[in-house]
């Protein structure tokens, strides 16, 4: 089935979920009613978005889209690097497993500055460190060959 006819069908389902629940919370008291009508409202509206996106717009580009199957490689390289850094993370710890995932993330989405992708890297490791660690006292792994 293509893409614009299951969101197509998506939001018409949504949009009677949200009319259904619009006339089933008026009855509610009048402070009571509030968050499901806004919620319904709220529901109803990015419903008829993508509705209209599905049917004027992602219809349109399925017609000129060509399968591109290097993306999939590119996500099972992505998700083989996650699986390594679970299994890094035991043995070297938070710091070494994040800083080598990042760096080889970084490094693939293309960014090519050795010095800069060191630092941010080196950056982001850190901040989430100190975030974790050192504010909100939650352990991280220190990994087997640290531990002593």
């Amino acid at each position: 089935m293509r893409e614009w006819v299951k969101d197509a069908i998506l939001s018409t389902v949504l949009i009677i979920i949200s009319i259904a629940t619009y006339f089933v919370s008026k009855d509610y008291p009048d402070i009571a009613s509030h968050f499901p009508v806004r919620l319904a409202l709220v529901l109803g509206a990015l419903s008829v978005g993508l509705l209209i996106k599905a049917v004027f717009i992602t219809r349109v580009k399925e017609t000129e889209k060509i399968q591109d199957l290097s993306s999939l490689k590119n996500v099972f390289i992505v998700v083989f690097g996650i699986a390594l850094y679970t299994i890094s993370l035991r043995y070297l710890g938070y710091l070494i497993s994040s800083f080598c995932l990042l760096l080889f993330l970084i490094s693939f989405l293309g960014f090519t500055r050795k010095l800069h992708l060191i630092i941010t890297t080196f950056g982001c490791v850190m901040v989430v460190y100190v975030a974790f660690k050192m504010i909100l006292g939650v352990p991280l792994p220190l990994g087997l060959f640290f531990q002593g």
